[in-house]
């Protein structure tokens, strides 16, 4: 099925000429390199600018082997196996490499693996966020629509790390479809085995794009070098669950089944909270400035990272997270 049927809206389209302006022989780290977002930001970069030096960077081998053999055609890469929850290893690789830009796109995304892994949330999407800001002159943090007003672990981290990279350029994305562990591969795996299609709530709604329109967003922001702001898609309406589940099912003899929702999910989402004011906009974009709260947070994601290894760190780490939205 054309992927625009499914979306039940054109695809979004960015500027090709200001992008490879931006990065045109630049040295670019993309953290999380090998992830669905990750490599498809590199392979955007390479096709762009054969001249740039793409650092890809992941802590996945097989992730990393796999992006880095799609761009086997792009000579000025390099495969850096690492996680951005080491700080040791990002300052060596940062010292060494010397990137002009870095594309934040590391992290762990799966709402419900995160609310039962909360160390590891923090570790991944707040510590490693405070282990790569500073080390370039330009970077790019890859969020989620899930930071808005989050009431679960995984937004929740991703809100705190957007107040750490406040002086940077932040980029909110929906759902990306048919990425790795998305709705659109649970649906299809389902289809492919005869059903049941489980879905949450028959109401939950969700903004959901292409991986290539989500790089298209990051790198047209970063083209735009709006620091201190968050850029979002222009998507004006999010897609109904049941909607599409029943459009994938098609005249197929499968049944849906509702399983209600799960902790730290939301019936709906949103690009961005009331207190978020839209300064400009594009056909595509949206560019916003945050919350006056944001220092706030950013001062108490600090706090929560210097708790990471407390004995009773789970709850402890709950609680801040909880505290934190609350502010706004």
């Amino acid at each position: 099925m054309n992927i625009e049927t499914l979306l039940g809206r054109p695809l979004l389209q960015f500027d090709g000429a200001a992008r490879k302006e931006a990065i045109a022989g630049k040295r670019i780290l993309v953290t999380g390199a090998g992830g669905s977002i990750g490599s498809e930001i590199c392979r955007m970069i390479a096709e762009c600018d054969p001249e740039s030096l793409i650092l890809l960077f992941d802590q996945s081998e097989f992730n990393l082997f796999t992006i880095a053999n799609d761009l086997a055609a792009h000579a000025n890469r390099k495969s850096i196996i690492g996680s951005v929850r080491d700080a040791h290893r990002v300052g060596q690789v940062c010292e060494a490499e010397k990137p002009d830009i870095i594309i934040h796109a590391a992290a762990l995304k799966h709402v419900g693996l995160c609310e039962t892994n909360v160390r590891e949330a923090v570790l991944t999407n707040i510590v490693g966020t405070m282990n790569v800001v500073g080390w370039a002159k330009t970077v790019v943090l890859v969020s989620t629509d899930k930071a808005v007003q989050p009431v679960g672990i995984m937004g929740a981290t991703k809100r705190a790390a957007e107040a750490l990279a406040s002086n940077d350029i932040v980029v909110r994305l929906g759902n990306v479809f048919a990425s790795s562990g998305s709705l659109g591969q649970i649906f299809d795996a389902q289809i492919a085995k005869g059903g049941p299609v489980t879905v949450t709530d028959p109401a939950m709604t969700r903004y959901f794009m292409t991986a290539t329109e989500a790089a298209g967003v990051v790198l047209d922001a970063l083209a735009r070098n709006d620091r201190g702001l968050i850029t979002v898609p222009k998507i004006e309406k999010p897609l109904n669950i049941m909607a599409l589940a029943k459009l994938m099912i098609g005249g197929r003899p499968i049944d849906i089944e509702i399983i209600g929702a799960r902790p730290g999910e939301k019936l709906t989402e949103s690009f961005l909270s009331q207190r978020e004011m839209v300064v400009s906009e594009t056909e595509s974009i949206r560019i916003a400035l945050p919350s006056e709260e944001i220092e706030e947070i950013a001062g108490r994601a600090n706090r929560i990272a210097e708790m990471v290894d407390d004995p009773d760190v789970e709850q402890i780490l709950r609680d801040c997270l909880l505290t934190l939205v609350r502010t706004e």
